[in-house]
C-alpha cells in the first residue's frame, strides 16, 4: 500500500496538484452548497449576467492571447538553428496552439461552471457555448494568419464585440438567437480569414524574436525571485505635446501613468466583469477590491522604476514622501474613475462600503509597488516553495500591500 501510495503522489507537488484538482471537481457535485455559499441568484433572472460574464471572460482570454507572448526565438536558436522559415513556423504555430488551448480549457470549465451554477436553460447555453467556440476559432485564425501590422486594429474588434454583447446582456437585451448570430458572424469571418493566407510567423523579422525572447527571459526571471516591480511592465512612448510645466513631478506622474495606457482595455475588461459578478449575486466589496487592485497594478511600472533605481530618484530631485503622495493622488482618481466605470453598469451594486474600498485599493496598490529594493538574505526564517529557500521577511515584503488588502475586505465585506 505505501508502494502505491508513493507511485501515486512521488512528491509534494503531487499532492498538490491532486488536491487543486480535486478543489476545481467539487463544485460540480455540491452545486446547491455553491448556489447558498456565494448568494447569486438562478433560472432565467441569471440568464443575463452569466452570459455577460462568459462574454467579458472570454474577450479577456483573447485580448492576453493578441499580446503574441508566444512569438519569440532565442539569438542563438536563430542562429544554429534556424535554417529557413519551415521550423521557425512549426515552433511559433505549436506554441500558439499550446495557448490557445490553454485559455480555451479555461473559458470552457468556466463556462460549464457559470451554466450549472447559474442553472441556464438549454438554448442560452447552446448558444453560449456556440459563442465561446467561434470566437475562440476566429482569435486562433486571425493571430496565426494575419501578419502583425493587420491585426493591431483587427485584434481590438473580437474583445470589443464581445464586450457589447457583455453591456447587451446586462441591460436585458441579449437573447439566445442574437448570440447564434453573433456566432455565425465570427464562424463566417474565420473561414474568410483564412482564404489566400499564408502563416504570419514566416514574415517575423529576427529584432522582433529576439526582443520577445529578450521580455520573456526578464519575466521569467522576476518570477522566479518573485520581484513584483520587475514584472511590472515598461512604458511606450507618449505625445510630444504634452509637457512638463508646473507642477512638473504631477505631470510627468501622469505621463508615466499615460505610458502604460494599453493596459486600459484590460482594466475595462475586468470593470465590466465586476459590474456583471456584482449584478449576479457576488459581494461587490470583494469583487470592487480585488479588481480594482489587479486592474490599477499594471498601470504603476513607472512607480516601481522610481524605487527600484536610486539613479533616477536622484536626477528627478524630489524626496520619496512628496513622490509617493503624488501617486496616492494620481492612483485614488483612476481607482475612482475604473469604480465609476463599473458602477455605470451595475448601478444596484453600489453600497457605502465602497467609499471605503477605493482609498484601501489604492493604499494596497502603493504599498505593493512603493518599497525597498528586495532582499534575499536566508539567514532568518526561510520557507521552500520549489526554487529555493525564500526568506519569510522576503515574502511579506513582497505581499505586503496585497495582505492589506485582503485584511481590508474581511473588515468590510
Amino acid at each position: 500500500m505505501t508502494r502505491l501510495l508513493t507511485r501515486l503522489w512521488p512528491d509534494e507537488r503531487a499532492l498538490g496538484e491532486l488536491f487543486a484538482v480535486a478543489l476545481l471537481v467539487y463544485p460540480f457535485f455540491d452545486l446547491a452548497d455553491v448556489r447558498l455559499t456565494l448568494g447569486v441568484t438562478t433560472g432565467p433572472a441569471a440568464e443575463p449576467v452569466v452570459l455577460a460574464v462568459l462574454c467579458l471572460a472570454a474577450a479577456l482570454a483573447w485580448r492576453s492571447l493578441s499580446r503574441r507572448g508566444f512569438q519569440w526565438v532565442s539569438p542563438a536558436q536563430l542562429t544554429w538553428s534556424d535554417f529557413g522559415p519551415g521550423g521557425r513556423v512549426r515552433t511559433l504555430g505549436r506554441r500558439l496552439w499550446a495557448d490557445w488551448a490553454a485559455r480555451l480549457g479555461g473559458l470552457s470549465y468556466l463556462w460549464g461552471l457559470l451554466a450549472l451554477v447559474g442553472g441556464l436553460s438549454v438554448p442560452a447555453t447552446l448558444a453560449g457555448t456556440a459563442v465561446l467556440l467561434s470566437s475562440a476559432g476566429l482569435a486562433a485564425v486571425l493571430l496565426w494568419r494575419l501578419p502583425t501590422e493587420l491585426t493591431g486594429a483587427v485584434e481590438l474588434a473580437l474583445p470589443a464585440v464581445l464586450a457589447a454583447l457583455a453591456v447587451v446582456a446586462l441591460y436585458g437585451l441579449l437573447t439566445p438567437v442574437l448570440l447564434a448570430a453573433v456566432a455565425g458572424l465570427f464562424g463566417t469571418l474565420a473561414g474568410a480569414a483564412l482564404i489566400g493566407a499564408r502563416p504570419a510567423a514566416a514574415r517575423l523579422g529576427r529584432a522582433e524574436l529576439v526582443d520577445r525572447w529578450a521580455n520573456r527571459v526578464v519575466r521569467g526571471t522576476a518570477t522566479r525571485f518573485l520581484d513584483v516591480l520587475m514584472l511590472l511592465p515598461v512604458g511606450e512612448p507618449v505625445s510630444r505635446r504634452i509637457t512638463l510645466r508646473r507642477p512638473v513631478l504631477l505631470r510627468l506622474e501622469l505621463l508615466r501613468l499615460l505610458a502604460r495606457r494599453r493596459f486600459a482595455v484590460p482594466a475595462l475588461l475586468v470593470a465590466g466583469l465586476v459590474a456583471a459578478g456584482a449584478a449576479w449575486g457576488l459581494s461587490p466589496v470583494w469583487l470592487f477590491g480585488l479588481g480594482g487592485y489587479f486592474a490599477v497594478l499594471p498601470f504603476t511600472g513607472g512607480l516601481g522604476e522610481l524605487y527600484r533605481s536610486a539613479g533616477l530618484r536622484r536626477w528627478l530631485g524630489f524626496d520619496l514622501k512628496v513622490i509617493w503622495r503624488t501617486w496616492a493622488l494620481l492612483l485614488t482618481a483612476l481607482v475612482t474613475l475604473w469604480t465609476a466605470v463599473a458602477l455605470l453598469l451595475a448601478p444596484a451594486a453600489f453600497t457605502p462600503a465602497l467609499l471605503l474600498v477605493v482609498p484601501l485599493v489604492a493604499l494596497a496598490v502603493l504599498r505593493t509597488v512603493a518599497r525597498d529594493n528586495a532582499s534575499y538574505d536566508t539567514s532568518t526564517a526561510t520557507i521552500e516553495l520549489g526554487g529555493g529557500p525564500i526568506p519569510v521577511a522576503y515574502l511579506a515584503n513582497t505581499f505586503r500591500g496585497f495582505l492589506l488588502l485582503l485584511f481590508g475586505l474581511v473588515l468590510l465585506g
